[in-house]
Formats: C-alpha cells, structure tokens, sequence
C-alpha cells in the first residue's frame, strides 16, 4: 500500500526520501511517522535558522573602503574675445643678457587652444612668457583678452593673507562659490583661514590655480603648473586644461601631461620657434626624424653589449672561478640591469 503511494509522490531531503500520502488513507501507525518526520524537519529548519542568525549576529559592521575624492577643478572663463587669435608675434628677438634666446621667432596662439610651450631647460620658455604676461608690446594681443599668469615661484602670493582671502582678492565668483571651488581641490575649511606662508607648496599652487579660474581671465599663462602636485592632482589638473573652454599657454616637462593636455605644441630648439598644429603626436614623428635613427641604433647596440656582459656575469655568478670575487660580481650584474632598465 505504500509503495503504491510512494509511485505517486516523492519528494528528496538529504540522503534520505521522504513519502508524501493523504493521511485520511493512513493507518494510526503511519500517521503517527509521518508526523513525527514533519516535526523533525522543522526542528532542523528551526537549528538552521538559529546557527544563521547567530552566525549574522557575530559579524562586525565595518566600513566601506576609504576612496579619494576626485579633485575638480572650475573653468569658468567669461567674455571671449572675437579675434580667431588672441595672441600674433613676428620675427621675435629675446635675448637674456648676452645670452641670445630667440632669433627672428614667430608664433600665434588661437583662441580656444591648448597650448604646450616646450623645450631644454634654458632655451627661453619662462623668459618667452613672462614677457606676454606683462604684455610686452613685440606681442600683438586681440582686445578684451584678459591674461592671467602662473609663474613657477608663486611670487605673487601674499604669504600674510588667508587661503580665502588670497582667492577672494581678485574673484568675480561669490564667495560660496570660491569655497566650493576650494573644497572640490581638497583643501578643507579649516585650511581656508590659514595664512598662505604656512601652506604647502602643492596647497599653495593649487590655491594660485584656484584664484585664476575665480577671475575674468580669458587667456590662462601656466609656468610649469604641476609643480609639487601630487598624481591625483596633476591628473585633475589634465582634466582641466583639456576641457577649459577659454586659451591656455602652458610650460611644462611632464609628458604625460602634454600628450593628454595639449592640442598643439611650440618647441623651442635652435633659437627658433616651431609650432605643430597636430600636436604631440605630430612632434614626436619630428623628433624622431631631427634625431634620426643614428641615435637609436647607437643605443640599441650599447644595450646589446650590456645584455652580453649581464649574460656573461650570470654564468660567471652560477659557477663562479677560484679567482672570481662572487659579491664584487654580483654588484656589477645589478648596476648594469639597472642601466637596461633606465
């Protein structure tokens, strides 16, 4: 009889099976085992429960991952100038002392570009912009453009003024504004009322950065602007010369920050200024060819040498001679994979 019902209706728990059989068709015996397997299912359903909340209750709340703000910079440059070129200069001279800089050197600056001012140290870049921050009549400057400058030494910086007195100074923004501005580049409301000589130096260029976009400058001049920022700054500082929708003329070394910044560069080299309207990937391709592939392959045959003698020192090393001194070996094999890596 049971296992005719059994052929009706199974159900699976654990190892084990389990009948299910309308009780109006079961025996005293058999009802009194089905109920008795009913109850202890739901007393292991019961410990189950139980051992889970338990197992719930011991588990410490914790906090969620610590993650660094984004620091955003504002751009919110007003009037634009009408002129397609904001700034024009023909057959330039700069000397610096006796020092001869640029000779017969000509550029423009289009408005709306973003603009990669590079070159060796001492060819003239700082000198070069620093004359067209303080408009320098050999610059031919479209009306209504409003410069403003970053020098590399912050010297206009009043170091006995507050953080947001320094911004306040020449801002057209409100100052709930400023402090939003202020916050979003990581500097705290408790930072905002210390004097700008106790600052840091990357606080401080941030804070130089900060005042620029708070003005009516139009046509921004950065003298090596990532100066003592950190890596999540100088990204946010990409971000926002790349979407700043006035003029940026910017000196820098970073390549990192040209290759994304950058829409085109002027190189200077030779005492001439070049200019490549494609930019950086249209210099590269020029460097290359000035350089010529002489200098690549002279480099390449000094890194197959030193890969020879890596390779001969690594056999010296593993079955070294009675003469061989092993840590003078050693040395020698990490100074020259060092020189590979570099």
């Amino acid at each position: 009889m049971l296992l005719l019902e059994a052929d009706k209706i199974k159900k699976s728990y654990g190892d084990r099976l389990i009948l299910s059989i309308d009780p109006r068709r079961m025996g005293n015996s058999e009802a009194r085992l089905h109920k008795r397997e009913s109850s202890e299912i739901q007393k292991k359903l019961a410990r189950s429960s139980k051992v889970l909340q338990s197992r719930l209750d011991r588990i410490k709340p914790c906090e969620l991952p610590f993650r660094e703000q984004k620091i955003i910079f504002y751009a919110n440059p007003q009037e634009q100038p009408c002129a397609r070129v904001l700034v024009r200069c023909d057959n330039l001279d700069l000397n610096l002392g006796t020092l001869k800089l640029l000779k017969s050197s000509s550029f423009s600056l289009p408005k709306g570009s973003r603009t990669a001012l590079v070159g060796s140290n001492g060819t003239g870049k700082t000198s070069l912009i620093r004359l067209l921050a303080v408009r320098d009549p050999r610059f031919a400057i479209a009306p209504s453009t409003r410069i403003g400058y970053l020098s590399q030494e912050l010297e206009d910086l009043d170091p006995s003024l507050t953080a947001l007195e320094t911004v306040m100074n020449n801002s057209i923004q409100a100052e709930s504004t400023a402090r939003t501005l202020l916050a979003n580049l990581l500097l705290k409301a408790a930072d905002l009322k210390k004097r700008v000589a106790v600052l840091s130096g990357g606080e401080r260029v941030k804070l130089a950065l900060a005042r620029l976009l708070l003005s009516n400058a139009n046509l921004l001049l950065l003298d090596e602007p990532n100066n003592y920022l950190d890596v999540n700054s100088t990204e946010a500082l990409q971000e926002l010369i790349a979407d700043y929708p006035g003029t940026i003329l910017f000196v820098s070394h970073d390549r990192q920050l040209i290759r994304k910044a950058a829409n085109r560069i002027i190189n200077i080299s030779g005492h001439k200024l070049t200019t490549f309207e494609d930019g950086y990937k249209q210099y590269e391709e020029w460097l290359d060819k000035v350089n010529g592939r002489a200098g690549q392959d002279q480099l390449d045959s000094k890194q197959l040498l030193l890969k020879m003698r890596c390779a001969e020192l690594a056999s010296r090393i593993a079955k070294p001679r009675k003469s061989d001194d092993v840590k003078l070996l050693v040395q020698e094999y990490d100074d020259l994979i060092g020189r590979l890596r570099n």
